[in-house]
């Protein structure tokens, strides 16, 4: 476990900050308020978080608190370390943020694409002979202006979170979030229940065609082979 902790992404020196306007709510936001800022998991529109200009008090559930779920890196027979639940987990947990090194890119979309902005979370991999995984977690968000990807890399420093495996059946999701700046944070919430001791999983890429490396998950879904390595064009 040759990395260093960091609860926070590495932003590129060029990050802008969000360009939305603060809240003034007196007490707690809520959906009922209308100022913007929500947390609605089940919507696949994009997600913001109350910041430090909202007038909003800290207990705000639409501020992220800091994890505090225990979480423990222990060996997962057959994939190496994972991450396991250090007690129970109820569903919709928030858990953490997946960070590291922030890389952006940025590409045109076609006529194809929908005006809706749609979120695609994949985990890049990478197979050197003996199947070696590296920690690069990419989001990539479509709309009618092009598709934005930021890749969040934790090969040196990231969260406990770069140790989750994957899984043909998560029991984790990753959300992307924003408040402070326009890169968006990875914020990851248990789907379901969770039990302690209980290794948590995400889907590295779903509908993703498949490569040579064997999952071994062991979901009675499981799709036999992991997904391949994200491959993205330039402009």
């Amino acid at each position: 476990m040759n990395y260093t902790d960091i609860p926070e992404s590495i932003l590129p020196s060029d990050t802008l900050p969000l360009d939305t306007t603060p809240c003034d709510c007196e007490s707690s936001c809520s959906n009922d308020s209308f100022c913007g800022h929500t947390i609605d998991l089940s919507d696949p529109d994009p997600v913001y978080l109350c910041n430090t200009l909202c007038l909003c008090p800290p207990s705000c559930p639409f501020r992220l608190p800091a994890p505090s779920i225990k979480l423990d890196v222990n060996s997962s027979p057959g994939k190496g370390l994972g991450l396991f639940a250090g007690q129970d987990i109820p569903a919709e947990t928030y858990i953490g943020d997946y960070t590291g090194e922030i890389i952006r890119e940025h590409r045109r979309c076609d006529s194809s694409h929908s005006s809706n902005d749609i979120m695609e979370i994949d985990r890049a991999l990478k197979s050197k002979g003996d199947a070696t995984v590296n920690y690069v977690l990419t989001i990539r968000e479509q709309s009618e202006r092009g598709t934005l990807t930021t890749h969040i890399d934790a090969t040196s420093s990231g969260s406990k979170l770069r140790f989750m495996n994957h899984s043909c059946l998560p029991n984790v999701s990753v959300i992307p979030m924003r408040d402070e700046w326009v890169v968006p944070r990875a914020t990851c919430w248990t789907i379901r229940d969770v039990k302690t001791r209980e290794e948590l999983g995400i889907c590295y890429g779903e509908g993703s065609q498949l490569g040579k490396v064997v999952c071994r998950c062991g979901e009675k879904v499981c799709r036999g082979f992991l997904p391949l390595e994200c491959q993205f064009d330039g402009d």
